[in-house]
């Protein structure tokens, strides 16, 4: 999990630099976003470093990866279409952080959700060694540059911190009845239809899927329910809380607000 965390962490270092733009094959994702001027190519000395950003690509997909130059004698990392948010989390290796446990103090928090950029870093390729014991050394490098690095050039700061106070929803029984216990269906969790259907699963499956929304504050499971459950649950969308406490009531639970000490994300724009 360890190399996996920081070979991803190479991908997000975020520097701007000033290079000619070029047209591509938008479907063609080993070609560089940028060209770069002849003498800037010829890379003289394996010293080629540089990193670029630039707005949404047309006709991409979410993708994050790499790849090699031989005759540049570089390596290239990219990710193309991600959101500022994905940037600072992916920079601080969490990658377990839910969209709802992230606190943006921005001025829009909709242009760090929703807007979309390319990335793209250049290194020389003496820099990417392929013994285990070097890739390692290597990792921790460049996971290092990333905290540095990313949240200065995005104009931010990001901390991490496991107890927080939130206002959140907490998941609770109304009464001791059991409304819930299983009948011993097949397990799955069916939720593409108008009523939500939970089959012989743990009554965590619900609370996973309320947190799956960033319009979602977070919601805590407090039932103490320890048994596998079944809930056909009426509601056009997990994000209407209104009409999903009503939808809960006849199985005796609801989603209660309170104020509980959870981790967060927290991303805060710098004063200029």
């Amino acid at each position: 999990m360890r190399t996996i965390k920081f070979c991803l962490m190479a991908l997000l270092c975020l520097m701007y630099f000033s290079v000619a733009a070029q047209t591509v094959n938008t479907l063609n994702y080993k070609t560089p976003l940028f060209k770069l001027d002849p003498e800037q190519a010829e890379n003289k000395g394996d010293y080629l470093r540089y990193s670029v950003i630039s707005g949404y690509r047309a006709g991409v997909d979410p993708r994050i990866g790499s790849s090699e130059d031989s005759v540049s004698k570089t390596h290239r990392f990219y990710m193309l279409n991600y959101s500022r948010m994905q940037l600072c989390l992916n920079a601080y290796s969490e990658f377990f952080i839910r969209p709802n446990q992230v606190i943006l103090n921005v001025k829009d928090p909709a242009m760090y959700r929703k807007n979309l950029y390319c990335y793209e870093l250049i290194t020389p390729g003496s820099m990417y060694h392929h013994t285990a014991e070097k890739k390692r050394a290597d990792w921790d490098c460049w996971y290092q540059l990333m905290k540095d690095d990313v949240p200065v050039r995005l104009g931010v700061s990001c901390k991490r911190i496991d107890k927080y106070p939130v206002k959140c929803l907490v998941l609770v029984r109304t009464d001791s009845k059991d409304r819930i216990k299983t009948k011993g269906a097949e397990s799955k969790v069916l939720v593409d239809s108008e009523v939500k259907h939970f089959y012989n699963v743990p009554i965590r499956r619900l609370v996973e899927q309320l947190n799956a929304y960033p319009e979602n504050p977070q919601v805590v499971d407090e039932t103490q329910y320890k048994g596998m459950v079944d809930l056909a649950i009426p509601v056009n969308s997990f994000t209407d809380i209104k009409q999903l406490r009503l939808a809960l009531q006849p199985y005796g639970l609801d989603l209660k607000e309170a104020v509980r000490e959870l981790k967060v994300f927290v991303i805060t724009e710098n004063k200029k």
